[in-house]
């Protein structure tokens, strides 16, 4: 009886460990596909934004908060965020959905023009998976798809409960930034400043 229960224990151990490089290099694709997916996107975004970028000024034609978008492969985008420290250039959707997620971070709520922007991306290595990197002095950068920059500085980093909505949206913040922790149960928050 106690070899079988051996065995079992065994094979029980076994499958768990396939399940877990299963699971490891499901999610290695993943955030390749995604980092792939992210890299297409931005460069059609670079033969679409103007040349030169110009730095961000709120006017008469910009108070409107509707931002413009620009399609590639049907979907919409606002622009790119920029984060040097983490050496990332990064498209942003227009909006947020799962499936949007997956190829690149997404404007979850909110307008540059305003001061409300909320962009939300997936932990992939490729996309916000270090953003708990980013420190109090670290820049960031979203240039519209007018090619238009708003530059900011990071004030604070938090970690949020992932259920807590009204959390992620309250404050004074011109620029969240989002994305689920390792554990899926908090979300690691970037929050800045325009400067």
């Amino acid at each position: 009886m106690g070899r079988t229960v051996g065995r079992v224990l065994t094979g029980i151990g076994l499958a768990c460990i396939l399940a877990a490089v299963t699971l490891a290099g499901y999610n290695f694709y993943q955030s390749n596909s995604a980092g792939q997916e992210s890299a297409h996107a931005l460069e059609m975004l670079g033969t679409t934004l103007p040349a030169n970028e110009s730095e961000g000024v709120v006017s008469g034609d910009v108070l409107n908060t509707e931002m413009p978008t620009i399609q590639i492969d049907g979907r919409s985008y606002i622009g790119r965020v920029d984060i040097p420290r983490l050496s990332i250039s990064l498209p942003v959707l227009a909006e947020w959905t799962e499936e949007g997620a997956n190829i690149a971070p997404c404007r979850y709520r909110g307008s540059v023009y305003n001061g409300t922007l909320i962009i939300a991306g997936h932990n992939f290595a490729s996309h916000f998976g270090n953003l708990y990197q980013l420190a109090d002095g670290d820049t960031v950068t979203f240039v519209d798809v007018k090619g238009v920059a708003y530059h900011y500085v990071v004030l604070t980093a938090e970690t949020i409960d992932g259920y807590d909505l009204k959390g992620m949206e309250e404050g004074e913040w011109d620029l969240t930034l989002f994305t689920c922790n390792f554990s899926g149960v908090e979300r690691t928050t970037v929050r800045c400043k325009r400067v």
